[in-house]
Formats: structure tokens, sequence, C-alpha cells
């Protein structure tokens, strides 16, 4: 009982983050206003799609404990992961051909890791539903 306890607590500290991560998305969105956009955010907002889905299915499979979706759910991280390193690489890139606003790109850059932070506390929650369920530590996405 009391491990469950801690893992509720656990869920709940990652459910929190994932809210300190949008709070921060939403601070740098406001920070970059209505300034037109040196970098294209086609793969942001691929991440943010996949993410915001990865999220609403965890909460789905958490209320039907439902460990198969949960396991699917932490395998798009990867996806996630991939779209994130990707953009990282596009946005240096713009750094360096478009003299772009360094600021803008710095900015864009934060919400990207934010959104990748709310895939991985995602997955977090996958695991905390395998161990509430089968009673140990499953490592989903490594």
């Amino acid at each position: 009982m009391a491990s469950s306890s801690l893992v509720i607590v656990s869920a709940a500290s990652d459910m929190e983050r994932i809210g300190d991560h949008a709070v921060n998305i939403a601070k740098e969105t406001i920070r970059l206003g209505n300034e037109k956009l040196v970098y294209s955010t086609e793969k942001i907002e691929h991440m943010k799609a996949l993410t915001i889905t990865m999220l609403k299915d965890m909460v789905d499979a958490f209320t039907s404990e439902n460990l198969h979706a949960a396991k699917e759910i932490s395998m798009r991280d990867d996806a996630v992961d991939q779209l994130y390193g990707e953009a990282l690489v596009s946005i240096l890139e713009t750094a360096k051909t478009e003299g772009a606003s360094l600021e803008q790109l710095v900015q864009i850059s934060f919400i990207c890791k934010s959104i990748e932070r709310i895939a991985d506390y995602t997955t977090n929650l996958a695991e905390a539903l395998f161990f509430l369920l089968k009673g140990r530590h499953y490592e989903l996405n490594n």
C-alpha cells in the first residue's frame, strides 16, 4: 500500500511538471509576441500534436488501467525525441544562414525542449501505471 501511495505521489509530481512546462511554453510564446518568425514551426507543430495525443491517451490508459496502451504511448516518445533533435539542428542552421534573431531562436528552442520534456513525463506516467498494476518498475523507453 505504501509503495502504491508513493507511485501516486510521483505521478502527481509528473503531472505538476507537465503543467510547469506548459506555463513555460506560454511564457516563451508571449515573449515571441507578434514578431515574424524566422524559423518554420512545422517540426514544432508535429512535436506538439504527438505530445498532446500522448498525454490525452495516457490519461485514458491510466483511468482504464490499460497497460497495452501505456506501453504503446511510451514508444511514441522516440518520435518526439527524434523531432526534437531535428528541430534543434534546424534551429542552429537557421541561426547560421539567416542571421536570424538569436533571441527568437533561443525562445523557440526552449519551447521545443518543454514539449520534449512533457513527452518524457508522459512516459513516466506510463511507467507509474505499470508499477501500480504489476508491482514493480518497468523501463518503458530506453
